[in-house]
């Protein structure tokens, strides 16, 4: 009787034991993990016919952006500051941005509008017909092919690509200005003297010297220009001074520069034509080939992190390990542009913790972080993407 009562008291202290146990929920498989998409920056500064934000750039402690009507900028706790003006600008030539000024192409083509970012001072005028009335002809800003980047500001000189029209024949010319000298803000035009850039003899074209782009480098400006010599390199470092010397690419002489970023230590990373060269030591002569594109493409370096696109669509890429020479590390990632998929990119800008991103349908943001997602896999294959991705090289010689 007494075993019978222990085998008993044995399975009530099993059963109990296996009671007081915790029931495991059965493993669910993953749940997908939503991404991060990219936010319309909601102001009405970017909506209608101002959605096509042109240009944005980080300036001390606000993003200038650049539209059809007139530009502005954000500040630190994200309020938009339009600047004023009664003038139309031309939206088919890039504006220039900069801490003291913006410039913008006045719809007349017969000078620049020039905004005082301070605020102090009412729009100002930049007149050519003021400044080069010693030329005879009527006097423009230059249209060609690339006419959106063909001037920029400096420290407040401006580089710019003039034509004028006249007899015996049309001419273009760079001339350097001097904002706060050159331009009529109140009535008065404080000084008409103006700096002509003479390009070497032998890259003279029987039309002048049309200069395709232009950005500031350093205390000058660094530029493509059109040459009548097939033979020799089309870019140039010009200084404040209007002296020009010209510097040629190694493997690739003819090709045209596009663009530049410098790295936090000094590097100097430049977009040439289809390919990407650089420089260890942030100086032109020692730059060399290392990437190449099939497709022109812009470029962008983020937190020292290289992001690449193509010119006529919204897909973007993070060229991971772009400076190393190593084949095993370089690769190339598909970034999530969920949000701005339907846009055309025009810049991409590190401001404030975010990434903002200028497009063709507005103003665009996205927590810098989760801006490095890769993009989810595509139900149908990406045949734009995929050419785009096939035709990029390593050059490891």
């Amino acid at each position: 009787m007494n075993s019978v009562k222990k085998v008993v008291l044995g399975l009530i202290s099993i059963v109990l034991m296996l009671s007081c146990q915790e029931v495991e929920e059965p493993v669910q498989a993953d749940k997908e993990i939503e991404l991060e998409k990219f936010q319309r920056f909601d102001n009405f500064n970017f909506r209608g016919q101002n959605s096509n934000v042109t240009r944005i750039r980080t300036i001390g402690d606000r993003l200038y952006y650049a539209h059809r009507i007139n530009p502005g900028y954000l500040t630190t706790d994200l309020e938009a500051q339009q600047l004023s003006g009664w003038r139309d600008n031309l939206l088919e030539f890039r504006q220039s941005l900069s801490s003291d000024y913006i410039a913008a192409v006045d719809r007349s083509l017969r000078g620049f509008n020039i905004y005082d970012t301070g605020g102090n001072r009412n729009l100002g005028f930049l007149s050519l017909d003021n400044l080069l009335e010693d030329l005879e002809g009527h006097k423009t800003v230059s249209l060609n092919i690339n006419s959106l980047g063909n001037f920029e500001i400096n420290d407040g000189k401006m580089l710019a690509n003039i034509h004028i029209v006249g007899s015996p024949f049309s001419r273009n010319s760079a001339y350097i200005f001097d904002l706060e000298k050159n331009t009529i803000f109140n009535g008065v035009l404080p000084n008409k003297d103006v700096l002509k850039v003479d390009f070497p003899e032998n890259t003279h074209r029987s039309d002048g010297d049309r200069i395709f782009k232009v950005n500031a480098f350093r205390d000058g400006w660094i530029a493509s220009a059109s040459t009548g010599d097939l033979n020799s390199s089309p870019n140039y470092l010009i200084s404040k001074d209007g002296s020009v010397k010209n510097f040629t690419l190694n493997d690739r002489p003819n090709a045209v520069y596009m663009g530049h970023e410098f790295t936090s230590d000094g590097k100097l990373i430049m977009n040439v034509e289809r390919h990407i060269y650089i420089s260890e030591s942030g100086k032109v002569e020692d730059l060399k080939p290392h990437i190449s594109i099939d497709n022109f493409f812009n470029m962008r370096l983020i937190d020292d992190r290289m992001v690449i696109w193509n010119n006529r669509g919204a897909r973007f890429y993070e060229v991971e390990n772009f400076d190393s020479h190593d084949p095993e590390i370089f690769n190339i990632r598909k970034l999530n542009n969920e949000g701005i998929e339907k846009s055309g990119i025009n810049e991409l800008e590190l401001f404030n913790g975010k990434v903002f991103a200028a497009t063709s349908q507005g103003l665009f943001t996205k927590s810098l972080e989760n801006f490095w997602d890769s993009a989810p896999e595509p139900e149908e294959e990406d045949a734009q993407g995929k050419a785009f991705l096939e035709g990029i090289e390593l050059l490891t010689n």
